[in-house]
């Protein structure tokens, strides 16, 4: 607009100069050379007044995002200059667009129906705006994924399941060591309450999963372990301090290691155990996973998506099906996360729990894991 008087105020000076020229007896310079002076101001000024204003637009719009998973950056589509951007309403918790260029980016924290924005882009020209749609979901279960699965603990701010099979997690109460559950922390994304942190001393919480020495199974997760050695994960057992059944820990070289006791023994020196084949480095994130053969009754031990580990027999019983009862590993509920036998708690932090029950996941499934957000 300052433009545009500007050229008007020339051109009318320019009128005004023409005029004198013909009222003086000698005019300073030509009524033709006046003249085209003019004709170039009203040039400009035509020029002037046709200058667009800005246009923006954003494409694939609406858009549909993951609570706690980075989106890409959006750009829009802009046409002329713009200086500055705005949007109504606020955006969803932890998204934001940048005040010049209106780009949308940011991890959205907070879970929020499809809801309608106005962004305003404005410039020197004039302003334009353009309307998006915003919704966020939680994370959903691959298809791939959902055979077998009992409980999945993204442990986002929570204990919730996310398989859609209502297993949440839960402080166990009873007999069991009185807790707060564990706190929440930024993960492996670098998002808020990403990931669960236990301290070692009083810090867990428990689910009903109850894995079977002669069924299938998977455990899979990843650790971020303070301590690597001696350092319990997660595991089931009768009561605190007695009759242990299957536990995944890692044990006084620091390796992974999967241990349950058979009932038959009667003093916790009979059952399975294996160990994986390198140790753990500490604060470091790691994925490790247990992969159970209910006809074998053995499973290997997997750590960031290499199998290295295989379990095997120890002490008198052959397994579990021998023996002079059922002979299974001791069974019942909780499976105590970040709680183990010999009341062994865990001291570190934990992210993306998942339980399968009568499935044996792949190396390319346990992939799949791995590269989820």
């Amino acid at each position: 607009m300052k433009t545009k008087f500007l050229l008007i105020l020339f051109y009318l000076t320019i009128v005004s100069a023409t005029s004198d020229c013909f009222k003086a007896e000698r005019p300073p310079f030509s009524v033709k050379s006046t003249q085209g002076l003019a004709v170039s101001a009203i040039k400009l000024l035509m020029s002037a007044s046709t200058i667009a204003a800005p246009t923006i637009n954003y494409m694939n719009s609406p858009f549909t995002f993951t609570k706690n998973v980075p989106i890409q950056a959006i750009s829009p589509a802009v046409t002329g200059s713009i200086t500055s951007c705005s949007i109504s309403p606020s955006l969803p918790a932890g998204l934001s667009i940048n005040s010049t260029d209106c780009v949308l980016s940011g991890t959205p924290t907070a879970l929020q129906s499809n809801t309608t924005y106005t962004v305003t882009a404005s410039g020197k020209d004039g302003s334009a705006s353009a309307t998006i749609s915003i919704s966020v979901n939680p994370k959903v279960v691959p298809a791939s994924l959902s055979a077998g699965l009992y409980a999945w603990y993204p442990l986002d701010g929570n204990t919730d399941d996310l398989s859609g099979n209502a297993n949440h997690g839960y402080s166990p109460g009873g007999i069991w060591p009185a807790t707060s559950g564990p706190v929440y922390i930024s993960g492996r994304k670098g998002v808020a309450n990403d990931a669960a942190s236990f301290n070692g001393t009083d810090q867990f919480f428990a689910s009903n999963f109850a894995p079977r020495c002669e069924q299938d199974f998977t455990i899979a997760m990843w650790v971020y372990p303070v301590s690597v050695a001696n350092n319990g994960i997660l595991g089931t057992q009768v009561s605190p301090g007695s009759d242990p059944g299957a536990a995944i820990k890692i044990d006084a070289a620091g390796k992974v290691q999967f241990i349950a006791y058979w009932i038959a023994s009667g003093f916790n020196t009979d059952g399975i155990s294996g160990s994986s084949t390198n140790a753990l480095s500490p604060n470091t994130w790691t994925h490790i996973a247990y992969v159970h053969d209910g006809v074998s009754r053995q499973g290997n031990i997997w750590v960031n998506g290499v199998s290295g580990g295989t379990t095997a027999n120890f002490g008198a019983f052959a397994g579990c099906t021998t023996g002079t009862g059922s002979n299974m590993w001791h069974m019942g509920t909780p499976m105590n996360i970040g709680y183990s036998y010999n009341q062994t708690y865990y001291n570190g932090s934990m992210d993306d729990i998942w339980f399968f029950q009568n499935r044996k996941l792949t190396a390319g499934e346990i992939a799949t894991l791995m590269g989820l957000p």
